[in-house]
């Protein structure tokens, strides 16, 4: 084995992380300060992503299983008017364009959120709260709840997200989690 490739298949396999990992950064901010007026070029990066994933069809169900969950919860709080968007009575079209980023990313450079029930449960009640509180300050989303009940409703969100990846990980028979227990 040759030093030298070992390195360069380092790189190369980081590269994509990385790349997946600062892509996915941008086009949050993107579709959080211009919502659907970027729409093309993040539908270019998403097309461009899927073209350089080895296994297509297992990115593509990936995809389907990450980020159908969170459009349907969005779309029940936003009927409900728990969540209100601006000129919109259904959930935007870039906040679809932004589960479908997010569920590239966790299958590639958030994968070690995978490793552990611990991990998961990290995202789900910590990361996805704080984008909503994120984009609530920014003007982009009114949380119609008290505040005292504001909390609560992000961490249900996030915590019904994780349980429906988790089941439908099951379900099509994606690699189990490994409980703490197990780690």
């Amino acid at each position: 084995m040759k030093p030298f490739t070992t390195v360069q298949g380092y790189i190369k396999n980081n590269a994509f992380l990385i790349a997946n990992s600062i892509g996915f950064q941008i086009i949050w901010w993107v579709l959080i300060l211009w919502g659907n007026e970027f729409l093309w070029p993040v539908a270019i990066a998403l097309l461009t992503h899927i073209y350089f994933c080895t296994d297509r069809s297992y990115e593509l169900k990936s995809i389907l299983i990450y980020s159908t969950p969170g459009m349907i919860l969005d779309s029940l709080l936003t009927h409900f008017n728990v969540f209100h968007f601006q000129s919109h009575t259904l959930i935007p079209i870039w906040l679809m364009a932004l589960w479908i980023t997010f569920a590239c990313s966790l299958n590639h450079s958030m994968k070690w959120t995978f490793k552990s029930y611990k991990h998961l449960s990290f995202i789900g009640l910590l990361g996805l709260p704080l984008c909503y509180l994120a984009s609530e300050r920014m003007g982009v989303i009114d949380i119609n709840v008290a505040p005292s009940f504001k909390y609560g409703v992000l961490f249900a969100h996030g915590t019904t997200y994780i349980l429906a990846i988790v089941l439908l990980r099951k379900q099509f028979q994606m690699p189990s989690l490994k409980t703490p227990s197990q780690l």
